[in-house]
């Protein structure tokens, strides 16, 4: 496994011999790549660099240790955030705050600042490295450039109605320059030392101006998530190192990048392979658009369901004729079910009318798939279908009239409630705007109609007769009241969308 470069600069500076003495610091952010003193000896002749312990970060100690046996002494180096490195090293009050201004403008540049420092003793390495008393030998700007995609997806998620929150363990500067470039408010930054202090509503009260959280540590996020979720939001992590993997976990939704640490993938629900979040944006509207293409589904399959099961409860309940065999019965179905997957699966979610953007889902986690005024509707439409059925048969003066009349009521029920379902609603009413599957079924239908009613035989299979002038007119009449159930129908869910 390859030495983190960080590592090696560590390195690096921890070899360069003392070249002064005191607190005074050099820290022109231009002078080198590791933006501190430029090493002025690389001859190790006299140090036997034997590894002497390495204190990684942990609870307490907020940076990284090296050490290594120097003759009867030890050299140390660490490395860390600016203002926990700086805070441990000899400076003088002016030269503290010259360090933490350099390290201020490399993170307003958008780089990942970390200090390095040095420590030499004569005493043999303890069992935790000494807390002062450290020579601060410069800062390390690692560049992380901004995806060129993620500005743009960025602004799909906030047209998708998606809060988008930074949570990094970067300099507050770093995250506000990082944040600024992607298009987000920089306006609200938090500070997890601050934030830490907080109960969880004083927490959920912090979050809700903010856009960025810096210096947040792996249990702060992985209790940010969980107090975002206590509010009711809807969470969807993304991260790809170890850091990230107990709020991955936690997340109602974890994305991991596919070129990120195996624990956090291994955490993770989803895995980006390309780490494009504009993949996040497309994964939502498609979640939106087959979500609500159930939801008209069925609310269209109650709709349909409830007059033909009325109709053929009729008979059985001694209130009437038998006005559908079972064969009537098979036949609706093998229109209504192949409708069903092929009109509704091409369903789209109606766009917000003002902007012209995709509206916040209205459905949290917690409603029903077929909400309570979605099943009333869908009752009262069925009811209206049951009742002309009733009158149309009703009307007939044999049997097989009867059953004519109620399935040709029954089918254009149907096919007037698959219009009023999908049909394109705007501010002003309805506009006749239908997707190409619905124009399809209702070619179909037309057309499969029309050849049992122009064929005798097929006509005598199913028990069915021509239409006389009574009949025909009383259709007339159910076809009004139904174009006008379902105008209504459609510019209610216009006003619901």
């Amino acid at each position: 496994e390859s030495e983190d470069p960080t590592d090696r600069a560590v390195n690096a500076i921890e070899a360069t011999p003392e070249a002064s003495t005191g607190d005074s610091v050099s820290c022109d952010p231009g002078r080198c790549g590791a933006h501190g003193p430029a090493p002025t000896s690389t001859d190790r002749s006299s140090t036997s660099r034997d590894p002497a312990g390495d204190w990684p970060h942990a609870p307490g100690r907020p940076v990284h240790v090296h050490a290594w046996f120097r003759g009867d002494g030890t050299s140390y180096a660490c490395k860390g955030a600016p203002e926990s490195v700086i805070a441990r090293c000899a400076l003088a009050s002016d030269a503290a705050v010259e360090a933490r201004r350099v390290a201020a403008r490399l993170a307003e540049d958008g780089m990942r600042v970390m200090a390095v420092a040095s420590l030499e003793t004569e005493a043999r390495p303890a069992s935790e490295p000494p807390l002062v008393g450290w020579r601060l030998r410069g800062f390390l700007g690692l560049a992380d450039p901004l995806r060129s995609t993620t500005p743009a997806a960025v602004e799909a998620l906030a047209q998708l109605g998606v809060r988008v929150l930074v949570l990094t363990g970067d300099h507050p500067g770093t995250a506000r320059a990082i944040a600024a470039r992607a298009g987000l408010d920089v306006r609200g930054v938090r500070v997890g030392t601050e934030l830490e202090t907080l109960d969880d509503a004083a927490l959920t009260a912090a979050l809700a101006g903010a856009s960025i959280c810096a210096r947040v540590t792996p249990t702060m996020k992985l209790r940010l998530v969980r107090v975002l979720q206590g509010a009711g939001a809807v969470v969807a992590m993304t991260g790809d190192g170890v850091n990230d993997a107990p709020a991955l976990r936690a997340a109602d939704v974890g994305l991991a990048m596919g070129s990120g640490a195996d624990v956090a993938r291994e955490a993770a629900s989803i895995v980006l392979l390309d780490a494009d979040l504009r993949a996040l944006a497309d994964g939502i509207v498609e979640g939106r658009r087959v979500a609500a293409a159930l939801r008209a589904s069925l609310e269209w399959l109650l709709a349909v369901h409830l007059p033909i099961a009325g109709v053929a409860l009729v008979a059985p309940l001694g209130a009437g004729p038998l006005l559908l065999l079972p064969m009537h019965v098979a036949l609706l179905e093998l229109c209504i079910d192949p409708i069903a997957g092929g009109v509704f699966a091409g369903v789209e979610v109606p766009a917000r009318r003002d902007e012209g953007v995709w509206p916040p889902d209205p459905n949290p986690r917690t409603a029903p798939l077929l909400a309570r005024a979605r099943l009333v509707r869908a009752c009262v439409v069925g009811g209206v279908g049951w009742l002309a059925a009733t009158l149309a048969g009703q009307a007939a003066s044999t049997p097989a009239e009867a059953r004519t009349a109620t399935l040709v009521v029954l089918v254009g029920h149907a096919m007037v409630a698959l219009v009023a379902t999908t049909v394109r609603p705007d501010t002003r009413g309805v506009r006749v705007s239908l997707p190409r599957a619905t124009w399809v079924a209702l070619a179909s239908v037309s057309l499969a109609g029309l050849g049992i009613a122009a064929s005798p035989v097929v006509r005598t299979f199913l028990s069915l007769a021509p239409l006389g002038t009574d009949v025909l007119l009383r259709l007339a009449g159910v076809s009004v009241l139904l174009a006008l159930t379902m105008a209504a129908w459609a510019r209610e869910r216009g006003r619901a969308a």
